[in-house]
């Protein structure tokens, strides 16, 4: 609760290369998994996920969380029919 606000809010600036790893923790006995999105070079951490189970969606939800720190780095394509 005490770094949440920094990772969740903080202007990072990441850069054009990440790194992701997947883990488990165990806290008072409990096992719970933890998806990291990381940038490559300053290593700072630009999306989480903490789950109870090993599925598939925690991981998109910690990349989609990472995906919205790059609005401005991926161009806009103009779409013609």
């Amino acid at each position: 609760m005490c770094v949440r606000p920094f990772v969740d809010h903080y202007d990072y600036k990441p850069g054009k290369t990440w790194t992701a790893d997947e883990t488990y923790i165990k806290v008072r006995g409990v096992k719970t998994f933890v998806w990291f999105i990381m940038d490559a070079v300053s290593r700072s951490i630009i999306g989480y996920r903490a789950s109870s189970n090993r599925s598939v969606g925690p991981c998109v939800l910690a990349m989609r969380m990472a995906f919205n720190h790059i609005k401005n780095i991926i161009p806009r394509i103009p779409f013609h029919c």
